[in-house]
């Protein structure tokens, strides 16, 4: 999850069990804007591989939309749009679910927005991030009658716009949302945790390291101009948060703690 920093290091912030595995969260988010119900990302579903599940020691591997959306009174059947950030596994695996031995769409009725760069990445991933994809969900995806391929930044809403990142992987979309606290924006795995506000820890799964740092300085200085409230897809301890900036650096301000 660090990169280049090392554990001593990082074990500062984040406790690791005997095996390396650190405790994340799968955060997804629901929009709802008008006569939009949106869902950004999906997480792994309910049909993980079992040995994929205890590699990485899934608390819930028989997550429900059906029940997560009840809350809310929603049905899975209610939601007009699911935005796919990329399609590592860990972000989309929950759009389709498993039912009788049959793989069907979780959101009969959404429009699946996805950048076209990262579908055609997606089935031909580069030796370095090939792990973080599965073929047969990705073709799965692709099978998906709501599929809408996008070619580069957009609005899904008057509300809800789309913005595009190339370090992590080709075209990963996070997203930006006009709220009346303010701009909220998902910032998927660009910043995963609050530890990621450190222009330096980056992903060993980033294609183009050093362009992750240059899209995050921006993108966080735009942040702290703004004042965005900042999710956080894979922060166990912190949902969101504000920020400012900080003898040189950028700190988080304003958390919502994960309960």
């Amino acid at each position: 999850m660090f990169g280049v920093v090392p554990r001593v290091v990082w074990q500062r912030y984040h406790q690791s069990d005997q095996l390396n595995r650190i405790r994340l969260a799968l955060r997804l988010l629901l929009i709802q804007d008008g006569n939009h119900n949106i869902i950004v990302d999906a997480g792994f579903g309910n049909a993980v591989n079992p040995t994929l599940a205890e590699r990485v020691n899934l608390s819930d591997p028989n997550f429900n939309f059906t029940t997560a959306l009840q809350p809310y009174q929603l049905t899975p059947e209610q939601i007009t749009d699911v935005i796919i950030t990329h399609l590592h596994f860990d972000h989309c695996g929950g759009v389709v679910t498993k039912k009788n031995n049959q793989w069907l769409p979780t959101f009969a009725n959404a429009k699946i927005w996805l950048q076209r760069e990262q579908f055609l990445w997606a089935q031909e991933p580069s030796s370095k991030d090939a792990g973080s994809f599965i073929a047969n969900l990705t073709n799965m995806v692709a099978k998906l009658p709501g599929l809408a391929l996008l070619q580069g930044p957009t609005n899904i809403t008057p509300h809800v716009s789309l913005l595009c990142y190339q370090g992590h992987t080709p075209s990963q979309q996070t997203v930006l949302i006009q709220t009346e606290a303010g701009i909220a924006w998902y910032s998927a795995d660009l910043v995963p945790t609050t530890t990621h506000l450190n222009l330096a820890w980056n992903m060993a799964y980033d294609n183009k390291p050093l362009e992750t740092v240059e899209e995050k300085r921006q993108t966080l200085e735009r942040a702290v101009q703004e004042n965005w409230i900042i999710y956080f897809a894979h922060d166990a301890q912190t949902i969101s948060g504000r920020l400012r900036r900080h003898e040189n650096k950028f700190q988080l301000y304003d958390q919502t703690p994960a309960t």
